[in-house]
């Protein structure tokens, strides 16, 4: 994997994560927490949409996975949330491991002027080896066949 390809990629994955602890961060400060409403008008400007074409079901079930995860906490006796400790742990972590991790290393491995060898830039060559050993070997996510008890499995450079 290229540099190029791999920054395309890491900025595409952290988005929607990013899109929600946004979100989280902003509904904790709320005293009252928030309705399904007030998550629609947030989330659709976040994934480009007008709020009024995302519909209510739609916005329940982001809620839903929100809640299944652990992130949200529905209020007794209302239609209305609030972001839970945990929720707020998460997203707190994910926007500082962006801003202090991937965002420096992404700029660290896209640097095409640097010509010193670095930590992160030695264990990144390491890993898109293992990567093409493995497409070489047949393993495909999703389509992994085990070898049979016994049968040692070993990746070797051709």
């Amino acid at each position: 994997m290229r540099p190029s390809s791999l920054i395309a990629l890491a900025n595409r994955v952290p988005n929607y994560c990013q899109k929600v602890e946004r979100l989280l961060l902003v509904f904790r400060l709320l005293p009252r927490g928030f309705a399904n409403r007030e998550l629609r008008e947030q989330w659709a400007p976040l994934r480009g949409k007008d709020p009024s074409e995302r519909t209510q079901g739609r916005m329940t079930y982001q809620l839903r996975r929100l809640r299944l995860h652990g992130l949200i906490v529905r209020l007794p006796g209302s239609h209305r949330y609030e972001v839970t400790q945990r929720g707020l742990r998460i997203a707190l972590f994910f926007s500082r491991s962006y801003a202090w991790v991937v965002r420096p290393g992404l700029a660290e491995l896209s640097d095409t002027a640097a010509t010193s060898d670095t930590p992160l830039r030695g264990a990144a060559e390491q890993f898109e080896a293992a990567m093409i050993d493995l497409s070489r070997s047949g393993f495909r996510l999703g389509h992994c066949h085990r070898p049979p008890p016994g049968d040692a499995v070993t990746l070797t450079s051709p």
